[in-house]
């Protein structure tokens, strides 16, 4: 976050803007579930989904900044970048899915390379976006699954079973032994 504001540095009247993280990274009970490289036309973009704690699991502080400038229930969705620039701030894009309460601790980051402009409908003011249809299937698939385990982190019923960091899994997995034979729960 310090190497961010450094590299941002940007200011309004005078006074520094603070970023906004709207995954919540630097907090340890965030999920991050697995990301996804998905190709079009002979390109790729990542997408990496995130679920946000519980509000029981942070500070108020903390709970108050991640609500965003429109609140929980509306920063839920996608967040479209564009080469570090954010285009969609919260949206399902128009992929079938309604702003629900209980989704609220969803938030999926799309990064675009700028070859992508015209595929995902990017205007001038670069300000929208819109998916190609070719990826809709691929991000709804992801957009249920990251939906899926905001719900359970919601209401209270989420494993401990989490992703850290790409490379580092803290998976917590019970072996049992039934006639013989060893399943995992």
């Amino acid at each position: 976050e310090e190497r961010l504001k450094r590299e941002l540095g940007q200011f309004i009247n005078g006074r520094e803007i603070e970023p906004w993280d709207p995954f919540l990274r630097g907090e340890p009970k965030t999920q991050e579930l697995s990301e996804d490289a998905l190709e079009i036309f002979g390109r790729s973009l990542t997408v990496r989904p995130f679920v946000l704690p519980h509000k029981s699991g942070i500070k108020d502080g903390v709970h108050r900044s991640a609500a965003g400038p429109r609140g929980w229930n509306a920063q839920q969705g996608l967040y479209v970048y564009r080469n570090r620039r954010l285009i969609v701030a919260g949206s399902w894009l128009n992929l079938g899915f309604l702003q629900e309460e209980h989704h609220k601790l969803a938030r999926i980051l799309v990064d675009l390379p700028n070859t992508m402009d015209h595929e995902w409908q990017i205007d001038v003011r670069k300000a929208q976006a819109q998916p190609p249809a070719a990826l809709a299937p691929s991000l709804k698939r992801i957009a249920r699954v990251t939906r899926k385990r905001a719900e359970e982190v919601y209401r209270g019923r989420a494993q401990i079973v989490r992703r850290k960091h790409a490379r580092d899994y803290e998976l917590v997995w019970e072996q049992r032994v039934k006639h013989g034979k060893i399943f995992f729960k």
